[in-house]
């Protein structure tokens, strides 16, 4: 019988519990979570640690912490969460991607450390995925397709085929974008949105088709 490999998971809130389910009958087992806004751990025994000053307190004395793999189980965007990543690896923790068991991908696809591949989600032939990207549940990316570390493909959203996908994107809830569009690193992309042409750095974009959002303000 394989022995299991203890995780720590960096966020303990939503993210977290769908890990937890994620990594049911495979071989982690969760054994820390790192989260200053939530008090009970999403499993019972393990220990639940406030910041990186008691994570490494508890490496230091906790014998479950030898060996133990890492991830991000936090959902939202930003150079924040992939500086959290870096700072697990400086500790020694190595950050594993995490497949769940209904995901499919491509044998030529690539993904970097520390991705999640969530129930349903298909990465199709020639896709490559950077590091710590989560491709959510049910969500879809074609052939040949790049995606930048930090980015967050989020539930039904489906990327078609040649895309070229910036770091830290956000891309929305059962949103499409159409073949060969390019999404510049930081950019936003609506729930229900659909990319018919090239989208900013750091642009939102909302609606069928997309278009940038108004940014302006109301003053009544």
């Amino acid at each position: 019988m394989t022995e299991r490999r203890g995780l720590i998971m960096w966020g303990a809130s939503g993210q977290a519990r769908v890990l937890c389910e994620l990594v049911m009958g495979q071989d982690y087992d969760p054994v820390a979570f790192v989260d200053r806004t939530v008090s009970e751990p999403p499993v019972t025994g393990a220990a639940m640690l406030r910041d990186a000053s008691e994570l490494a307190d508890w490496m230091r004395r906790d014998p479950r912490s030898s060996g133990a793999a890492g991830t991000l189980a936090i959902g939202w965007v930003s150079d924040a969460r992939l500086a959290l990543g870096r700072m697990l690896e400086d500790l020694g923790v190595e950050l594993v991607t995490l497949v769940h068991d209904t995901a499919w991908i491509a044998r030529n696809a690539t993904l970097e450390r520390g991705c999640q591949v969530l129930a349903h989600a298909r990465i199709c032939a020639g896709v490559q995925v950077g590091a710590n990207v989560i491709v959510n549940t049910g969500a879809s990316v074609d052939h040949d397709t790049i995606v930048g570390e930090g980015s967050h493909i989020a539930p039904g959203a489906t990327i078609a085929g040649e895309v070229v996908v910036g770091r830290n994107v956000f891309v929305g809830m059962g949103s499409i974008i159409l073949p060969r569009i390019r999404i510049g690193d930081g950019a936003m992309i609506g729930a229900g949105a659909l990319v018919t042409r090239n989208v900013a750095n750091g642009a939102t974009v909302i609606g069928m088709p997309a278009r940038a959002r108004d940014v302006q303000s109301n003053n009544g």
